[in-house]
């Protein structure tokens, strides 16, 4: 059933999230990525919903790659027609090579909280992040650190390099309603 609930999720956050003009990013399960429907479904979900696609990121762990390389690229250039933007999930719990890195494409790479919290403990692991973040520059990604908790780790992700951060940091899960609420109230200081 994940298939029919991914696409349920997926419309509903698109119908709720499209009035307050901010991307939409959304994680694809297994079953939903395998799906030789997907391209469709998503297509449809887009014509129906009017959301546009370029505000529309799908992520993707690692491990869907590695068993099927050819048909993981196939599906992913079905997805890019469409206009959707596509990130790599979770980077370094995996075993992704920096060839599969180049040959399919990412927009982003999400580095994995791991290597946050690791940065945080010792000089090796602030080395390894900033390697990390300069592999993804060198590919021309965006690059996301996740699992952001506190000041300094927001600090020493910003210094590393990373573009974007996400972790409890920055908000947690909310309703909607809380979130139309904050949404409104930014708008309102920005005037």
């Amino acid at each position: 059933l994940i298939g029919s609930l991914g696409g349920q999720v997926l419309r509903r956050a698109c119908i709720d999230i499209k009035p307050l003009g901010i991307d939409l990013s959304v994680n694809l399960s297994p079953a939903q990525f395998w799906d030789a429907h997907l391209a469709d479904q998503i297509s449809a979900i887009l014509a129906d919903t009017g959301f546009p696609a370029d505000r529309l990121e799908l992520e993707i762990t690692e491990s869907y790659l590695l068993g099927r390389p050819q048909a993981a690229a196939a599906i992913m250039a079905d997805l890019r027609t469409l206009g959707i933007r596509l990130a790599l999930d979770d980077f370094g719990t995996g075993f992704a090579s920096i060839g599969y890195l180049q040959s399919f494409k990412f927009d982003r790479l999400k580095i994995d909280k791991l290597f946050v919290k690791e940065a945080m403990g010792c000089a090796s692991g602030r080395d390894l992040l900033v390697a990390i973040v300069a592999l993804a520059q060198a590919l021309g990604l965006r690059i996301t650190a996740e699992g952001v908790e506190t000041e300094d780790q927001a600090a020493l992700a910003r210094a590393a390099g990373c573009h974007w951060l996400q972790g409890w940091l920055f908000g947690r899960p909310m309703p909607l309603s809380q979130l139309l609420q904050e949404s409104s109230l930014r708008r309102g200081t920005q005037k």
